[in-house]
């Protein structure tokens, strides 16, 4: 009985301070929907890749997705991950395609022609920033390979991962690393952005409005009762 009193009591302050929530629940949201108009749009390009095994065409090269669960990464489909996700091939390509000052944008000066910075950025730092925005996947069931670049440029991204793959063959060859592979898919220019959570993250923002507001309508209560007995 006693719950359900602190229960009833409890719904009748929220009821009485009913506006002060639907203020805080409302700010909360426009708080939600500002911070997600905040977010610059990002599209992904996508470049699909068919690894062909040495020994025995397509069919080896499916069966060379076991090496996903072996540390050691064995087979030609493993050497061509395992270059992908190289530092060596990252500054591969951004010396080819002159990545450096593109993808730190931010720190050039297009203008001056200049490095905003006193010390000029390193290729280092742009593969760095080149392997944040890199996903490599291969697809169990069909042995698939693809590169997605991420960026808010979705030309560039376009640009970036359908250099992958030449510079990748270019790289294999010099070291004689065994491994062959065919460019499926080439990457097309994403027309949409990806999705940004808008609604989770707006709803979250209302539920933690209404979290916000319901603690504060308690402390206005409480501070108010105290007030009345000092002075009463």
């Amino acid at each position: 009985m006693e719950d359900e009193i602190n229960l009833i009591d409890i719904l009748k302050v929220i009821f009485k301070r009913r506006k002060i929530v639907v203020w805080f629940f409302i700010i909360a949201i426009l708080l939600g929907f500002l911070q997600v108009k905040s977010i610059p749009k990002e599209y992904a390009a996508t470049v699909v890749l068919l690894p062909i095994s040495d020994s025995g065409g397509l069919f080896s090269a499916l069966s060379e997705i076991s090496f996903l669960s072996d540390s050691a990464g064995k087979g030609s489909l493993g050497n061509v991950l395992a270059v992908l996700k190289s530092r060596s091939l990252a500054l591969r390509l951004i010396e080819k395609e002159g990545l450096t000052k593109v993808l730190l944008k931010k720190l050039w000066d297009e203008k001056k022609q200049a490095w905003k910075t006193s010390k000029p950025p390193t290729q280092e730092e742009a593969a760095m920033f080149l392997s944040a925005m890199t996903k490599v996947d291969v697809d169990r069931k069909d042995g698939l390979l693809r590169i997605t670049i991420t960026n808010e440029d979705p030309e560039l991204a376009t640009k970036i991962a359908n250099a992958y793959p030449i510079v990748l063959g270019t790289f294999l060859s010099e070291q004689s690393i065994s491994a062959n592979f065919r460019i499926l898919d080439p990457a097309i220019v994403p027309k949409m952005p990806l999705a940004k959570g808008s609604m989770k993250k707006m709803l979250f923002m209302g539920i933690l409005g209404i979290g916000i507001s319901v603690f504060f309508v308690f402390a206005l209560e409480y501070f108010q009762k105290m007030k009345e007995e000092l002075f009463f």
